[in-house]
């Protein structure tokens, strides 16, 4: 087994929101999405029915319906989309349907018979409840979700001392080890104030969060974050960072089979053309490629300029420098003398 030293990671935070009905936990949750997306567009996943419109008032989103079939896949789909579609962030509103909804967890259980444990649990609900927080959990982008709580009364005095009926949340309505996956977990209660269940060691950070605070405390997790590292530093890190990505992930397997470092591997990564559509014809070579001094050209930095000055699809020029760069790291050419022939190819294109 291979130990590696770990710089301070930076990774995309999970919050779940847990409250009863009409605590604001919808409304919450689109204010943490909208200070952890940083701009970008957020993709909002509705499993309520269509209630989540309204918060068209609340907070500029993109909408996308999983009312009907609960089915934790559908959950996955959507997610996954999301990411590809360049999303900086989603709410997940809410995971209580994917366990007890029409065609979610529970009902996939019961429905497949036999021994309740070995058949229903071990080979459908288990699998299933897996799959959908391995989905969340290493999702490259921030998710906020939702689970509703079990409801209950408690008598309590109002401002005025009167005693009124008021409304709490017991346990959510999901798995018991629900929470455990969660990177923050904060208890609504129909007040909408937000108190911290669990949450990384920052300092600064209240116990409790007034609905309109949420901007300042995702701050405060954004600057602490922003003392870690962007970069996949295990080869765990680059399968989590390209989930779904198949071409890719194949290329990676390659990588790690031949000895090449995760720094180096995830700079070939990164630059790695996912298909041709994405490619002009007749791509401009970014100035700001050019070679780098001396003392900083790595294999990574060899194949970082080779994929993005690559010409394209066009007549079958697409992975020209990069198989040519491949090809004379085979012969232990050094990286230097790699980029010089590099270069030289995309002038002579350039010019002719």
């Amino acid at each position: 087994m291979d130990f590696v030293e770990i710089q301070l990671p930076s990774k995309p935070m999970k919050f779940l929101l847990r409250g009863p009905t009409g605590a604001g936990k919808t409304f919450n949750a689109l204010h943490i999405a909208v200070a952890l997306a940083a701009g970008k567009e957020i993709a909002f996943l509705d499993s309520e029915s269509g209630r989540g419109q309204m918060m068209a008032r609340v907070a500029k989103f993109k909408y996308a319906s999983l009312s009907g079939d609960y089915n934790p896949a559908k959950y996955i789909e959507a997610m996954n989309s999301a990411v590809k579609a360049g999303f900086g962030a989603i709410v997940l509103d809410s995971l209580t349907q994917a366990w007890n909804g029409t065609n979610g967890v529970l009902d996939q259980v019961n429905a497949r018979g036999g021994n309740s444990f070995t058949d229903g649990w071990g080979k459908v609900g288990g699998p299933l409840q897996n799959k959908l927080m391995d989905a969340i959990i290493t999702c490259p982008i921030p998710v906020v979700c939702t689970v509703r709580s079990k409801m209950s009364y408690e008598v309590r005095k109002d401002e005025r001392g009167k005693s009124v009926p008021t409304a709490v949340g017991l346990a959510p309505e999901q798995r018991d080890n629900l929470s455990y996956e969660f990177d923050f977990i904060i208890d609504v209660a129909m007040d909408h104030e937000g108190t911290i269940a669990k949450m990384p060691p920052i300092e600064g950070l209240e116990s409790t969060i007034n609905p309109s605070e949420y901007a300042a405390f995702v701050a405060k997790i954004l600057t602490w974050m922003a003392t870690g590292v962007n970069e996949p530093q295990t080869w765990n890190d680059i399968k989590v960072r390209l989930q779904g990505d198949t071409h890719r992930t194949e290329l990676a397997k390659q990588m790690k089979a031949t000895g090449t470092s995760v720094s180096d591997a995830w700079a070939i990564l990164e630059g790695e053309v996912v298909s041709t559509e994405s490619i002009p014809d007749n791509p401009v070579i970014p100035v700001s490629r050019a070679a780098p001094a001396n003392n900083e050209i790595t294999w990574g930095a060899v194949m970082s300029y080779a994929t993005e000055n690559d010409k394209g699809a066009k007549e079958g020029q697409r992975g020209v420098l990069v198989g040519r760069a491949k090809a004379e790291r085979s012969r232990d050419v050094a990286p230097g003398d790699v980029l010089a022939l590099l270069r030289d190819v995309v002038a002579e294109r350039t010019i002719g």
